[in-house]
């Protein structure tokens, strides 16, 4: 008879990552599912080990068997860099079928979408006038002595400059000296 751990391990490839010199406690799961069209999806999950997981849909496939080689082979991967599956004879960590069950079971346990970062607050762009002091390296863009179209760049001692066939360059400040218009 077939337990509910049995169906488990038949659908899911479970791994733990532990390395506490880095303070690494990770779980990844490499599942297959049938999605609302009647498709069968390989699907990887991670995160910290008690936490929120990621997920993602790897793939998606007609039958179960196709997308079961491509968990296996997402799992295997897994496993390459260190982390050991809980079915395997030799693992014997904290991660239990169990324990990770939830994450199987309950969608609200898996992050779907992060929110969205924030935006760095930039300087404001401010255009003037300089002149060419320094055109070593740059001959074939600015002629020594004339003068350009300038902005404020988001690199530190650099400045955008417009060229003679109209493209943004971003040169050094000090080979460019401010005009007073």
């Amino acid at each position: 008879m077939k337990t509910s751990s049995d169906t488990v391990a038949a659908n899911n490839l479970i791994a733990h990552y532990y390395d506490p010199t880095v303070n690494h406690d990770k779980v990844y799961i490499a599942c297959i599912r049938k999605n609302k069209d009647g498709e069968w999806e390989a699907v990887g999950k991670w995160g910290r080990r008690g936490g929120r997981l990621n997920e993602q849909i790897k793939s998606t496939h007609a039958d179960p068997t196709s997308a079961r080689e491509v968990a296996g082979k997402l799992f295997r991967a897994k496993v390459a860099k260190g982390y050991v599956g809980i079915f395997s004879g030799s693992y014997n960590g904290p991660v239990t079928v169990e324990s990770v069950k939830r994450y199987l079971e309950d969608d609200t346990w898996i992050e779907k979408e992060k929110p969205a970062a924030k935006k760095k607050k930039q300087k404001p762009v401010e255009e003037f006038v300089v002149r060419c002091d320094d055109n070593t390296g740059m001959k074939d863009k600015f002629d020594q002595g004339e003068t350009y179209i300038a902005k404020t760049s988001s690199e530190e001692d650099m400045v955008e400059v417009l060229d003679a066939m109209g493209k943004w360059q971003t040169c050094r400040e000090s080979r460019f000296e401010r005009v007073e218009e």
